[in-house]
């Protein structure tokens, strides 16, 4: 059976000038601040350029150096599978990542899903989640 998710709207009100607030989401030193999940991520590094065909990049990993990854031209693009079960999704991954790299081996993450990612023997990459739990619930 799969699980239909209603969609939320999440709104906050920030008591700053629309400058400061823009100037917060926009700059690199700024984002590296406050772009993190739980507390033992980080964002170690961030570029962003406004204008037509310009940059926006974020990277996130564990302080501990256990999961992240480094962004180069060519390796930022994944294909994304979501599956109906955690059977389902080591079936793809195994089939998938053979003869190719694990990047993150499946495991329950924090946000719910069974997840992990590959680069296939082509050099295609993969992502793979199944949602273990409703995220939306309380």
């Amino acid at each position: 059976m799969q699980t239909i998710l209603s969609p939320i709207t999440v709104t906050t009100q920030v008591n700053v000038s629309p400058k400061k607030a823009w100037d917060i989401w926009t700059t690199p030193a700024h984002i590296t601040q406050w772009n993190q999940a739980p507390d033992d991520w980080h964002t170690p590094h961030a570029e962003i350029d406004l204008v037509a065909g310009g940059k926006l990049l974020w990277c996130m990993e564990v302080k501990d150096g256990s999961m992240g990854f480094t962004v180069n031209k060519g390796n930022n693009v994944y294909i994304n599978l979501d599956t109906d079960s955690r059977e389902q999704t080591d079936q793809l991954f195994n089939a998938l990542s053979k003869g190719g790299q694990v990047s993150m081996p499946l495991r329950n993450m924090f946000w719910g899903a069974y997840f992990g990612s590959c680069t296939d023997k082509f050099g295609v990459q993969w992502m793979f989640g199944f949602a273990t739990r409703n995220p939306y619930a309380r």
